[in-house]
């Protein structure tokens, strides 16, 4: 999905386990045609595309989702207003990923998974 439906501006190492991705919307997308016409959101399912093609960056490798322990959607994401969005990744063992999708102080996904 990167470069079409969003661009990857940086990439920062926090720490060998702690990654921290800033991301820009292509509010342009034919993604938004269809969710929603009128009113364009980002689709749950791209948001976690999103972290997943984040979190193949950072580890230099394929990544699979493989159980989703927690996934919050806490505030809708409409690109035109916030298309700017910080994507921050942690690894723990045994192969866990928590993820968060932010934009200045406010959360919009919040995501717990095996990998």
């Amino acid at each position: 999905m990167i470069n079409d439906y969003y661009t990857l501006s940086s990439q920062t190492a926090l720490s060998d386990t702690e990654f921290l991705f800033e991301v820009r919307l292509n509010a342009s997308c034919a993604i938004y045609e269809g969710h929603f016409p009128g009113q364009p959101v980002a689709p749950g399912a791209c948001q976690v595309q999103i972290i997943k093609e984040c979190a193949e960056r950072a580890l230099q490798r394929p990544v699979r989702l493989k159980q989703i322990k927690q996934c919050k959607f806490l505030r809708t994401i409409i690109p035109a207003e916030t298309p700017s969005l910080d994507v921050h990744l942690l690894f723990s063992e045994p192969d866990i990923l928590t993820a968060e999708v932010r934009s200045g102080e406010t959360t919009y996904v919040k995501l717990k998974s095996e990998i």
